[in-house]
């Protein structure tokens, strides 16, 4: 009898053990797997979620309380804003290096782009990834299947002056997209643009991740109408950024005098204590 029963429980331990060994594997397959989801994988899962989450209980709030109104025309959201990449847009007076700056970036140049001592770029450039490098007209571009739709609202005086610069190739434009703006010049505002700059700027700032004022560093004076844009862009001070390019073509002391000269400049137009 005993030896019965101890082969009967022989029999029951080496089952139990082989269902705790697959077990085993199988969670550790499991944990395996967990570890190799790539971070793409789970990032499109959040903002699924949270897409989801807006469509189905925040837009019927804004729709229901005409939030439109008050949130100085933004708009509601569409399934691009969600799904486009993050946008960056670079601000600043002419021949301050925002289209080298873009070029370095990349690490190539994009179509339409122009360099030079004088204005060169006069339109809004979204520098966008594609399979193919070519143009793409403001009109064809706002209604595409993009985080760009909301600009039809400023009409063909506007779309005329915008356009998409795609490039093929750039690893850098997989992940995000840089908007490229109109040189400021200086003297007095202009008044002849067939679009308002300040409210075009204020459309992108509102969606930028991160929006980078550049000066040069042998022209920090600021304008009428730099300084407009950055009464435009200071209620997105948490998004702004302002760099001094072309700062390695100065000696130390006189980049600090720059410095200086221009922090001072700013905390006029700026309504802190602190730059």
């Amino acid at each position: 009898n005993y030896e019965k029963r101890y082969s009967k429980f022989s029999q029951d331990f080496n089952v139990q053990k082989v269902c705790i060994i697959a077990w085993y594997n199988i969670v550790t397959m499991a944990k395996g797997t967990a570890q190799k989801m790539s971070t793409t994988s789970v990032s499109k899962r959040v903002l699924k979620e949270t897409k989801n989450l807006y469509f189905k209980k925040i837009l019927p709030v804004e729709t229901g309380t005409q939030f439109n109104r008050f949130s100085q025309g933004q708009g509601p959201l569409n399934e691009f804003d969600f799904e486009s990449n993050p946008m960056v847009l670079l601000v600043g007076p002419y021949s301050a290096g925002k289209t080298t700056f873009i070029e370095h970036l990349i690490g190539k140049k994009f179509p339409n782009s122009r360099v030079g001592p004088e204005p060169t770029t006069d339109k809004f450039i979204a520098v966008i990834d594609g399979a193919e490098e070519c143009i793409v007209p403001g009109n064809a571009l706002t209604v595409s299947k993009n985080q760009f739709n909301g600009l039809q609202k400023f009409g063909n005086g506007f779309l005329t002056r915008f356009e998409g610069s795609q490039v093929s190739g750039s690893e850098f434009l997989q992940n995000i997209t840089v908007i490229d703006s109109p040189g400021i010049l200086s003297g007095k505002k202009q008044t002849s643009r067939s679009y308002d700059y300040e409210e075009i700027l204020d459309w992108f700032a509102q969606r930028a991740d991160m929006i980078i004022l550049l000066f040069d560093v042998q022209k920090t004076d600021i304008s009428d109408e730099v300084a407009g844009a950055i009464k435009r862009l200071e209620k997105h001070s948490d998004k702004l950024r302002v760099a001094l390019n072309k700062s390695d073509s100065v000696s130390h002391q006189h980049l600090m005098k720059v410095y200086g000269a221009l922090l001072w400049s700013l905390g006029r137009i700026i309504s802190t204590p602190e730059v």
